[in-house]
C-alpha cells in the first residue's frame, strides 16, 4: 500500500496554534465548525468563502461590497473620475473590507489575535481566488490581504483584476 497525504489550507503548525488558540482539547479543527455552528452558520460561512460577484462594464465586484441600488452610470463615472480611470485601483477600493468587520458581533479574544486573523484571510484568499478563476476562466485576478486600505482599518482583504502593464 502507498499513502501519501495532502494538506489541507493549514499545514500541522498553524492547526496546532489555532486548537490552542481556540482552547480545543479533544476535537480537532475539521470537527470543530460543526460542533460550534449550526448548519446555518457553516452555510453562511459557505456564502462568504465563495461570495457573488458582479461585473459592471469591465469592472468584477464583491456583490456583498456594494449595494445593489448603488449599481448605476453615474456611480461608475464617479469611481473612474476619482481614481483617474484606473481600473486597478476602483476594483481595489469597492472590493475592500476589513477582516474584522466580519466578524463585528464578535466577543472573542482571539478576534485581536493577528495570526488568527490572517489565517482568515488566508482561507478567504484561497477560495475567492479559485472561485474566480472559475467564474472567469479567460482574466487573472489577485486577491490579497493588506493593511489599512481605502479607509478599512486593519488587516483587510481585496481583490482586483490582473492587467499586463
Amino acid at each position: 500500500m502507498i499513502k501519501k497525504d495532502y494538506s489541507g489550507l493549514f499545514d500541522e503548525e498553524s492547526k496546532m496554534y489555532l486548537k490552542k488558540r481556540f482552547n480545543l482539547r479533544e476535537i480537532e479543527l475539521f470537527d470543530y465548525a460543526p460542533y460550534k455552528c449550526d448548519i446555518d452558520g457553516l452555510i453562511s460561512a459557505a456564502c462568504i468563502f465563495a461570495p457573488d460577484f458582479v461585473q459592471v462594464n469591465d469592472y468584477v465586484f464583491v456583490e456583498n461590497f456594494i449595494l445593489e441600488d448603488a449599481i448605476t452610470d453615474e456611480f461608475i463615472s464617479n469611481l473612474e473620475e476619482r481614481f483617474n480611470h484606473n481600473k486597478k485601483s476602483i476594483e481595489m477600493y469597492v472590493n475592500s473590507w476589513s477582516l474584522g468587520d466580519f466578524f463585528i458581533n464578535s466577543k472573542q479574544d482571539y478576534m485581536n489575535d493577528e495570526i488568527v486573523i490572517k489565517k482568515f484571510g488566508e482561507c478567504l484568499v484561497y477560495f475567492w481566488k479559485n472561485r474566480l478563476e472559475k467564474m472567469f476562466p479567460m482574466k487573472k485576478f489577485s486577491v490579497e490581504i493588506c493593511e489599512n486600505l481605502y479607509g478599512e482599518y486593519g488587516t483587510c482583504v481585496t481583490m482586483y483584476e490582473k492587467r499586463d502593464e
